[in-house]
């Protein structure tokens, strides 16, 4: 029998960016091993991300120093989505910190910020 492992995106983030973005969110990175999959099988993870909720999402690191994450176990629909909103809030904040840090290394210095519809910020940035 095989254990299904849901990859929750098929990009590849950078870990150190990903331990970064859960510093601003409602969420800790646990040092567990194995994480829960369908059926009660186990699968073997380098971490996992945890909100207070109970979420729990894998990472699997991919080389040196970039991951994967991929689902635990959700029991119920509201679980799936909760989780799926946890996953969001990681990728949202992942880029947003990964942005700054691109601008501010290119010599941009931000003059502005405004949250808009739809999860949308607005960042507006200058080069002196």
């Amino acid at each position: 029998m095989s254990t299904h492992i849901e990859f929750l995106s098929p990009i590849e983030f950078v870990f150190v960016d990903i331990m970064s973005a859960l510093f601003h969110m409602d969420a800790e990175y646990v040092d567990i091993r194995k994480l829960e999959a369908d059926r009660g099988q186990l699968i073997d993870v380098d971490g996992v991300i945890k909100d207070s909720a109970g979420n729990q999402i894998g990472i699997c690191k991919v080389g040196k120093d970039k991951c994967k994450l991929i689902s635990g176990h959700a029991k119920t629909a509201q679980a799936r989505r909760t989780q799926s909103d946890l996953f969001d809030a990681i990728r949202q904040r992942y880029a947003y910190d990964r942005v700054m840090r691109e601008l501010k290394s290119q010599g941009y210095v931000i003059t502005g910020e405004k949250e808009e519809a739809g999860n949308t910020i607005k960042i507006t940035a200058r080069k002196y």
